[in-house]
Formats: structure tokens, C-alpha cells, sequence
């Protein structure tokens, strides 16, 4: 069956604006101001850490101080307002259990042998519950294109 370019494109960019817009719906706190940029980012290991302690079951989401001052100075030196997980079920779990990647991982696997026991060569469990959300104060184009330089060093 051939489908139409047109159709085609029309999906694709449906699901582009899904995908966009679902963490911040799932996520009422983050949603509050128009003159914010959403940015995607991956924390390294031990930055993720202590977000992850400073996040509360309740919502995971921070807006406003914190308590870790190296998360602090983080969302001080961004204009960070706020940061949620990507993924805010993984880090839930592991909150509760107080597993890390490599074990959630292993217990998926555990969970489906049949499935796991298909692959042939070891694969190395991506981290992607590191991934959040960051809400940055909108400036003008000349300051975000600053910020973003800043954020690359």
C-alpha cells in the first residue's frame, strides 16, 4: 500500500509535536510561564546523583533553591527555573528501590529471559535516566545563543 507524502509528513510532524509537548504536560509545575526555553540535556553521573537525591517522589520536579549547593549553583550559573526528568517513572523507580542503571537494567533483562537471551553480543546500558528537562529564563536571541555557547564549555 503507498501512502501519500503528504499524509506521511502530516504523522511524522504529529508525532513530533507529541512527543515534545508530553513531558512538559506530565509535569504542571514547569508549565507555568510562556517566556521560558525548554532544553534537553543529559547531566554527567555525578551531577545526576545529586538531583536525583534533591528531587521529591512527590511530582519530580525542582523549581526554586535547593538544598545541594552544587545543584544550586547549576540552575544559578543556567538561569535554570526548572528541571524535571525525561523520564520521571525510571527515576521514581530508582528512588524507591534504590537501584542504579545497570541493575534496573538487569532486572529487565530478568524479567524478559526469552527476549534478552536473543542478543548475542553484550550491550552497554545506556544512562537514560540522566536525561531531564531544563525550563531556562527566555532572553533575547543574543542571550540564548550566549547561554548555549556557555553550556557547550
Amino acid at each position: 500500500m503507498k501512502t501519500k507524502p503528504s499524509l506521511l509528513a502530516y504523522l511524522l510532524a504529529a508525532f513530533l509535536v507529541c512527543v515534545t509537548t508530553l513531558p512538559a504536560q506530565s509535569n504542571p509545575a514547569l508549565t507555568q510561564a510562556n517566556n521560558v526555553q525548554r532544553v534537553l540535556v543529559k547531566l554527567r553521573a555525578p551531577l545526576a546523583q545529586e538531583v536525583e537525591a534533591e528531587l521529591p517522589l512527590q511530582g519530580l520536579a525542582l523549581t526554586g533553591r535547593t538544598r545541594s549547593g552544587r545543584v544550586q549553583a547549576f540552575m544559578d550559573k543556567h538561569a535554570v527555573q526548572g528541571l524535571a526528568p525525561l523520564y520521571p517513572n525510571l527515576v521514581r523507580m530508582k528512588k524507591q528501590l534504590g537501584l542504579s542503571d545497570i541493575q534496573m537494567a538487569s532486572r529487565i533483562r530478568q524479567r524478559f529471559a526469552r527476549r534478552a537471551r536473543r542478543v548475542r553480543t553484550t550491550l552497554s546500558v545506556p544512562e537514560i535516566s540522566r536525561t531531564y528537562l531544563l525550563e531556562l529564563k527566555a532572553g533575547s536571541p543574543a542571550e540564548m545563543a550566549r547561554a548555549r555557547r556557555a553550556q557547550c564549555r
